[in-house]
């Protein structure tokens, strides 16, 4: 995630294999204040297709790119890299 190491939650993946279903990327645009837009994105219609970790990294790639677009709302609040590994 942005070339760091970082923690990150499969649970996507897991589900998305276990039950054979589609994967929607879900991205928000505030408008205004209390008014957002949401763009729907479809991931990957059979992740079965895919290997170990790989629609955990097309995701995290979403979320890359949502970052760049727009990175106001979202790397000044979280503290991804406090912790390195050593």
């Amino acid at each position: 995630f942005f070339n760091q190491d970082i923690a990150c939650l499969h649970g996507l993946e897991k589900y998305a294999l276990k039950y054979n279903l589609p994967v929607f990327y879900f991205q928000q645009e505030r408008i205004k204040p209390f008014y957002y837009k949401v763009h729907c994105k479809l991931l990957y219609e059979h992740p079965q297709e895919l290997r170990p970790n790989e629609l955990t990294q097309l995701f995290m790639s979403e979320v890359e790119s949502t970052i760049t677009q727009n990175p106001y709302p979202w790397l000044w609040t979280h503290k991804r890299w406090k912790h390195k590994k050593t």
